[in-house]
């Protein structure tokens, strides 16, 4: 340790100046959702996990 006694301890890393916040970054960049697309959405996982249940069953 005694190699690092005269370093200078940098706060913070250096992406952080990139980063944005996240509660901003999420009102601008989220759309809004559309119902008709999350209903397809949760009709093809259902499917999806039913299809899976099946095919666990029968082997």
């Amino acid at each position: 340790m005694a190699q690092f006694r005269n370093k200078r301890i940098m706060a913070g890393s250096p992406f952080e100046a990139q980063r944005a916040e996240p509660s901003q970054q999420q009102s601008t960049a989220t759309p809004p959702l559309d119902p008709q697309r999350a209903e397809l959405s949760r009709q093809h996982v259902k499917a999806l996990n039913t299809q899976f249940a099946r095919s666990y069953l029968s082997s």
